[in-house]
């Protein structure tokens, strides 16, 4: 593995930042899939905008609360903030176990997130410890890493949710939370990681055409989150209707199932040497996204939804490997946080619009009609691609 040419202290740091990784993302994963039934069995709760709502509530304040701590790293030690904000979350998410309605445990995951969100700065500190010679070892380790989590969280999930009290999945989110206060504790006291600096918006700018590349990208991460976001909530809800007529459990693992070839394809990422055409590859698993979309929902029997979703997990997995390797080939150790806080604004504003506006979906639709929406921004995504990595066109003379 390549953390072992990092020698002693380094290597070691880097693994445990990566166990903070997945820890932080286990616990973000682990009610996603299960929101509709959890408000379903705990509260009574059967309207679909409740949980639009709620989503796209935590992640408004996710994109205000990130770029907080972002700044605020410049002054104080990224693991000395991680130390009070994860034991702030912990206290909030635990407080959602006991919330004796649908509207207090709203306002306690907003609070829960706004600590919580603390946990993204591990990403470009990785990266810029790391060592621009490591980015792509350390961009598919930290893919393999989301993606083991979001495995390892829907099997959690749908067990409890399925053979035990759902309320169970806060506590498990609780414990994740001051796990990663500890680790960050015991990083700070051997001082085994560096700080790493971050820059303002004007010195980005300074460099010619490098905030233009930046916003380039938030807009494929936009679109990328937002179809992707229009299928997962109701996902397993999906599949548990006929003609599939799985069990929460059955519906978790499908679920996972695109995590699962994303983690085979992370071991062997390097080897294949996609990182070299990186504008191809994007713009060829978008194309694989819109056939796989359609191809979960249009067929209708297992084998066609079970191809679907691997070739649409091996099809996610590029494409965010890919603008992840773009931004930070592209940016200095400095400016790696502040770029990384406009992919996580993209990200997070696609995730308010897409969840909110699935509401208004299900509840004038079907549960089909999400998976349709998703193929129209996914083809807007291939076609968006296509522009920005035209060959006469700016990313090539100013990006790669």
């Amino acid at each position: 593995m390549w953390l072992k040419t990092l020698r002693g202290e380094c290597g070691s740091a880097l693994v445990f930042l990566y166990v903070c990784v997945l820890v932080g993302f286990m616990a973000d994963m682990l009610l996603v899939p299960y929101y509709p039934q959890y408000f379903s069995v705990v509260y009574g709760v059967e309207n679909p905008q409740y949980v639009g709502i709620l989503i796209a509530c935590c992640r408004f304040v996710m994109i205000f609360s990130y770029p907080a701590w972002a700044k605020l790293s410049k002054t104080i030690p990224t693991l000395k903030i991680l130390i009070y904000t994860q034991a702030m979350a912990g206290v909030a998410v635990l407080a959602c176990m006991w919330a004796p309605n649908e509207w207090l445990f709203l306002i306690l995951s907003m609070v829960h997130v706004a600590f919580k969100s603390s946990y993204l700065l591990i990403y470009p500190l990785i990266i810029s410890f790391a060592g621009r010679e490591n980015h792509t070892h350390a961009v598919s380790s930290y893919g393999f890493i989301t993606y083991l989590a979001t495995l390892v969280a829907a099997v959690i999930g749908g067990s409890l949710v399925e053979f035990s009290d759902p309320r169970y999945i806060l506590l498990i989110m609780a414990i994740s939370d001051w796990l990663q206060m500890l680790i960050s504790w015991w990083l700070l006291k051997r001082k085994a990681v560096p700080q790493v600096e971050t820059v303002a918006l004007e010195a980005s700018q300074k460099q010619t055409g490098r905030h233009i590349s930046a916003y380039s990208i938030l807009w494929l991460v936009f679109l990328y989150y937002a179809a992707l976001s229009l299928i997962r909530p109701y996902f397993t809800r999906f599949v548990e209707q006929q003609p599939f007529g799985l069990n929460s459990l059955e519906a978790g693992i499908l679920f996972v199932l695109p995590a699962v070839v994303c983690i085979v394809v992370a071991l062997f990422y390097k080897r294949l040497g996609l990182d070299k055409n990186l504008q191809w590859v994007i713009i060829l698993a978008a194309a694989v996204v819109v056939v796989t979309t359609w191809m979960q929902v249009a067929g209708q029997v297992m084998s066609t939804m079970v191809a679907g979703r691997m070739l649409y997990g091996l099809a996610l997995f590029l494409i965010q490997i890919g603008i992840d390797l773009l931004l930070f080939r592209n940016s200095k150790p400095g400016d790696m946080a502040w770029n990384y806080r406009l992919i996580a604004i993209g990200m997070n504003s696609a995730l308010i619009i897409a969840p909110f506006s699935l509401g208004y979906i299900i509840q004038f639709s079907d549960l089909y009609m999400p998976f349709y929406v998703s193929m129209a921004v996914s083809t807007l995504f291939l076609i968006s691609a296509l522009i920005i990595f035209h060959p006469s066109g700016y990313w090539k003379n100013n990006l790669l």
